[in-house]
């Protein structure tokens, strides 16, 4: 089942990625300044559908072995409410992450590693994945896959953006003419910096 979902989203992926409407940024993703991997984030509307994916993959080398990185997360709106968003991370080939946050029947439903429950939230408006191509204002709520949550953004300093996530972890935006040129992922064991090319 796991593999079908991450199939159905890869395919997505592709179709938006080439799509003539798709804006798509690409990032090289560093570590001590050296490159580990890739990330692409695409953004397709048509009407009043607007969809969001973003496919990554890195690979680090730690003290005690290699760990190899790799996701694809979707996130689609309908009259600029999020009804459906998934995030699928693997590591070393092992699924870490399966998430998926659906609007049905005037809630959302989260599916996480195939146990649903109801979330009581009201209709999201922004995602993570949105404030790749949207400058967020200051104490802006965002919701993540991850977290199954809203989480508070926050300016930071010149035109960064500061999100402190659940487990510890800082995560920087910075921003140029609206687009999200660079993020930083700063935790307490390293920091990744993913560079708009």
């Amino acid at each position: 089942m796991k593999k079908k979902i991450f199939a159905t989203i890869l395919l997505s992926y592709t179709f938006f990625s080439y799509s003539l409407n798709a804006q798509q940024l690409n990032y090289e993703v560093l570590r001590n300044n050296k490159k580990i991997g890739n990330m692409q984030v695409a953004r397709t509307q048509h009407e009043q559908n607007l969809q969001i994916n973003l496919q990554f993959k890195a690979k680090m080398s730690l003290p005690l072995k290699d760990i190899v990185i790799e996701g694809i997360e979707k996130a689609i709106f309908f009259g600029g409410k999020l009804t459906q968003s998934t995030a699928y991370r693997k590591v070393n080939g092992q699924t870490k992450t399966d998430i998926e946050t659906k609007w049905v029947d005037n809630k959302y439903r989260i599916t996480n590693a195939g146990k649903s429950s109801s979330a009581d939230l009201k209709p999201i408006r922004l995602h993570l994945l949105s404030i790749y191509f949207i400058e967020p204002k200051n104490d802006t709520l965002v919701y993540s896959d991850s977290f199954q949550r809203l989480l508070l953004i926050q300016k930071d300093q010149g035109m960064s953006y500061k999100l402190a996530l659940p487990n510890g972890n800082v995560n920087l935006y910075t921003y140029k003419n609206g687009i999200c040129t660079k993020v930083v992922i700063q935790s307490t064991f390293y920091t990744i910096t993913m560079q708009k090319l």
